[in-house]
């Protein structure tokens, strides 16, 4: 019998319009759809109306839930990978998935889409030649570290923030000394009717951010000290 395959399927982060056709078709050809949170996935489902057995995969899946997937893929299943928004694997508990299945021999296949990265970096009006993507920092344990490492940094650095700590990562970076004639770009909700970006020095940005925008999860980008120079 031969063995399974997984496909790696973007999904709009906010515009429906924005799901490949090739994104549709392999989410309705797929013998499961393996996703982030069902219920997500289900509204999504929903709206192309196609009807999938969905298995949830999520950062705190447990190691049975692995044997489980590994077992599909042995026995030949097509499955799909979706994330509640985006390409998963970026940022994304689907990135541990992949490298689990990859030791086990599964092919893997990207269906391309959007990425909530490189959207961001697209109109962010800096320098994107060159940059460091640094996910979610930790709540605890080495986020001062990684603090000082963006504030020191020569290249460009994208963070993704949630709703909860972006004032704060404002207010670690403004202490850590981030230069002002450095330009950060705040974007959040892109492609969505409401969507925002933030543009101006730290302290510009600081006071743009109030609370009747904050709600949603940003999109940080910080210009590198090297081009902030020239």
């Amino acid at each position: 019998m031969p063995q399974g395959k997984l496909y790696i399927i973007g999904t709009p982060i906010g515009n429906l319009g924005d799901l490949t056709a090739r994104a549709k078709e392999i989410i309705s050809t797929v013998d499961l759809l393996l996703c982030e949170d069902t219920r997500h996935t289900s509204k999504l489902l929903q709206h192309l109306q196609i009807s999938k057995k969905l298995v949830s995969w999520h950062q705190h899946s447990k190691i049975q839930k692995l044997e489980q997937i590994k077992q599909y893929v042995v026995a030949g299943l097509q499955l799909g990978l979706v994330t509640d928004a985006g390409t998963p694997g970026i940022a994304d508990p689907g990135g541990y998935l992949v490298q689990e299945l990859v030791k086990i021999g599964c092919e893997i296949e990207p269906i391309p889409g959007v990425s909530a990265l490189t959207t961001a970096l697209s109109i962010s009006g800096l320098p994107t030649d060159q940059f460091i993507f640094l996910g979610f920092l930790p709540h605890k344990k080495g986020r001062q570290t990684m603090i000082k490492e963006v504030v020191a940094s020569k290249y460009l650095v994208v963070i993704y923030e949630s709703v909860y700590r972006v004032q704060k990562l404002l207010t670690e970076l403004a202490v850590a000394g981030l230069a002002e004639n450095r330009r950060v770009v705040l974007c959040k909700e892109l492609t969505k009717m409401f969507g925002q970006v933030i543009r101006g020095s730290l302290s510009q940005v600081q006071q743009q951010l109030t609370k009747e925008i904050i709600k949603g999860e940003w999109v940080v980008i910080i210009e590198g000290s090297h081009s902030a120079n020239k």
